[in-house]
């Protein structure tokens, strides 16, 4: 099974394509990706919040970490702190700055040789859009730009004074009334905007929940997709479209790829999801090149040039390091992982210091703290998550925690200097990005592959030790150096590999480095896990207790939670928990270990959501099944969202 040799090609051809002159290609296969929430990055003006000329004094900072390229989540105008519901497309927040400031960002970062990729949210606007008011107030031009009904169709339903019900998708209060793509009038507007950014300077787009613009029909969003890239580029044939395509399972490749009809790229959430598992745990879960291979085959059907969005964390995932509670040891093994893998890496601002965020009872905010750029978590530049604004306080900014840029950058063996050597290593050897992937036996508790590439001269191999309790050896036929640490190994000796690390052996031998071991068919066992759910004294006996999740093999799945349970429970993943015990109910799952779940707690409706003490949002809570055995969690509920 895993000795077929699996080709990574296709980001070659994929920057051949971009460029007719093969000059200043965009990505290539050195490209690193620095995601940037400008809100808690850097404070350019001294009032606590980041802003646009925050982010352009810090671009050496980007630079000298190894990024070439940003994406710069939402800077439009929004009455949100995160900005997902847009309220003018043609303007800048004002608590950003100006658009003089956005020019000058794309004139300094391309002067540096840098790349500007913003967020397109499109999907829906905010209810305080232009385009909105003027349909609600009965304006003939925008009458049909968001998707309504004379009737209330579900709870996403809300009625408007103009008597009609507009659907908000991710539910009634989140102010994200979605967009009509039936209407010509809209596809006219959204390709306007495009142009109007692209005219501006920007080198591409990702593109909002890009698999949702007709919640109805796949076919017609990947047509749109299609229109839209074939407009844009007739103003810069080199733009960088990569689209969130929420599919997450190890096996949902095939719905992923035919949006590439569409797109360069789409993130790979099944591959973050592998990363992330053999990241946490002692175990070999599935051959990376397998699935890779499995996935380019499929991927190339629809667009033999696409390259792949490597990502180890974002905007809406609790932060790795928070999951696995800021083990360095897993830290740099997922970040060896991802530095290894075949396309362009996307660094969340802030994994490379292995900041927190999200875990627990937190909120959706806490993922998106200020970047700490000081050892006392204090000092100039740095932003403040203002309740007033973000509806959080910070919960993970500490001082002398060693979390910061000032301790890490004095530190040769921090998670920031790591970061800093990996990407260095990728720019340096662009195999590591686009090559040709081989599996290779190793001993038990180890996985590897060989990654080369017709006429290179030289091999790598990675080699990714899952005890934490002891090292292994590894026994090499000629000579070779370990990129990692620069030491050089003489032919037939034995290479140490420490517990929960990871080597990258470069050879010069066309003979294979490493042979004496068996390829291994890995059983995965289970665990049963119990969740003890302990509610408020308000609730009311007769109200089911919900609780949706989305699980996979190997990582979240099928969350779906803009489906109200209330009207259509059978659309959503959801366990009904059983009453156990006074204001105590419970529910028993299995899955096989590497499976992660993200699950929430609802009380008879999707208006009935748990919340933290003062009524706020939660974060998904997220459980990872990581030892075999049964295991028992309890689970408090402060209160219910609607109290």
């Amino acid at each position: 099974m895993r000795k077929n040799i699996i080709r990574f090609t296709l980001i070659f051809l994929f920057c051949s394509i971009l460029s007719m002159n093969g000059k200043n290609i965009f990505p290539n296969s050195g490209t690193v990706f620095y995601q940037v929430f400008v809100r808690s990055f850097f404070d350019g003006n001294g009032d606590g919040r980041g802003d646009l000329k925050g982010l352009t004094e810090k671009l050496d900072y980007i630079k000298n970490l190894g990024a070439d390229a940003i994406w710069l989540m939402p800077i439009h105008p929004s009455p949100s702190y995160h900005g997902y519901n847009v309220s003018n497309y043609d303007k800048i927040h004002p608590d950003y700055g100006t658009m003089k400031d956005f020019d000058r960002l794309i004139k300094e970062a391309h002067k540096r040789d840098m790349k500007i990729v913003i967020d397109f949210v499109v999907n829906h606007t905010s209810a305080s859009h232009e385009w909105f008011q003027k349909a609600v107030a009965g304006d003939n031009f925008y009458k049909n730009f968001y998707i309504s009904s004379d009737k209330k169709v579900n709870d996403n339903y809300v009625l408007q004074k103009d008597g009609k019900y507009y659907l908000y998708e991710f539910g009634p209060g989140s102010d994200m009334p979605s967009l009509n793509y039936d209407e010509q009038k809209v596809r006219d507007a959204v390709r306007e905007t495009g142009k109007f950014w692209v005219k501006k300077g920007i080198d591409g787009f990702r593109l909002d929940v890009a698999q949702m613009i007709y919640s109805y029909s796949k076919e017609r969003t990947i047509t749109w997709w299609i229109e839209f890239s074939d407009y844009v580029r007739t103003y810069n044939k080199n733009l960088f479209i990569v689209g969130e395509v929420n599919f997450e399972g190890i096996d949902d490749s095939p719905l992923i790829a035919p949006y590439l009809k569409g797109m360069n790229s789409a993130f790979n959430f099944p591959l973050y999801n592998i990363i992330t598992a053999h990241s946490s745990m002692d175990l070999v879960l599935t051959d990376f090149v397998q699935f890779t291979g499995k996935k380019n085959k499929i991927y190339s059907k629809y667009n033999p040039a696409f390259v792949d969005s490597v990502i180890i964390g974002n905007h809406d995932r609790v932060r790795f390091a928070s999951e696995i509670d800021g083990n360095i040891l897993k830290l740099k093994k997922a970040a060896v992982l991802q530095f290894t893998m075949p396309g362009i890496p996307f660094i969340y601002y802030g994994d490379e210091l292995g900041m927190k965020g999200g875990g627990g009872n937190q909120g959706d905010p806490n993922k998106r703290e200020p970047f700490d750029w000081y050892e006392s978590g204090k000092g100039a530049g740095m932003t403040v998550m203002d309740p007033e604004i973000y509806g959080r306080t910070s919960m993970n900014i500490q001082p002398d925690d060693g979390i910061s840029i000032e301790e890490q950058s004095k530190d040769p063996e921090s998670l920031y200097n790591f970061y800093r050597q990996l990407i260095m290593l990728r720019k340096k050897y662009p195999v590591l990005g686009a090559g040709v992937f081989e599996p290779i036996g190793t001993p038990g508790g180890t996985f590897g592959y060989r990654i080369t590439s017709e006429g290179l001269g030289y091999k790598i191999y990675a080699v990714h030790n899952q005890s934490f309790t002891k090292g292994c050896e590894i026994k090499v036929k000629g000579e070779c150096i370990d990129l990692l640490t620069n030491k050089i190994y003489p032919k037939d000796s034995l290479v140490q590999v420490g517990t929960f690390s990871s080597i990258l052996l470069k050879s010069d031998s066309i003979a294979p480095l490493i042979t004496d071991y068996p390829t291994r068919e890995v059983i995965v066992p289970e665990a049963t896990l119990t969740i003890q759910i302990h509610v408020p004294d308000s609730t009311p006996e007769r109200d089911v207790i919900y609780v949706p999740h989305g699980v996979s093999k190997y990582g979240v799945s099928g969350w779906n939670c803009a489906t109200e349970l209330k009207n259509d429970p059978g659309k959503l993943d959801y366990f009904i928990a059983k009453k156990s015990g006074k204001n105590t109910y419970s529910y028993t799952v299995k899955y096989k270990l590497g499976t992660k779940m993200e699950f929430k707690v609802y009380r008879g409706d999707w208006e009935r959501c748990e919340a933290t003490k003062d009524g706020l949002h939660t974060s998904n809570r997220v459980y990872s099944f990581s030892k075999p055995g049964s295991h028992i969690i309890d689970e408090y509920v402060d209160r219910w969202l609607d109290q």
